[in-house]
């Protein structure tokens, strides 16, 4: 259900935020719709991309690899306190 739930309000959350944007970007540049359009989603997709490398560098700064075997891979174990 958390799954479900959370990939719903993302897509959501980003063709939302993405709207406002594109609609601009048409109004100021009417006759460059497509190169605006493109702009605007390359910067979207450079900024997944920039946010996922510094969470990973956030979340595993030794960069440890996962240790504990499971059914389809390998997890991190969880550190007891």
């Amino acid at each position: 259900m958390f799954e479900i739930f959370f990939a719903v309000s993302i897509g959501i959350g980003m063709g939302l935020s993405v709207l406002v944007p594109i609609k601009l970007g048409w109004e100021y540049f009417p006759n460059n719709k497509g190169f605006v359009s493109g702009f605007i989603y390359m910067g979207f997709g450079f900024g997944s991309l920039a946010f996922s490398l510094i969470a990973t560098h956030l979340v595993n700064p030794l960069d440890d690899p996962p240790s504990l075997p499971v059914k389809g891979g390998r997890i991190f174990e969880i550190d007891s306190p």
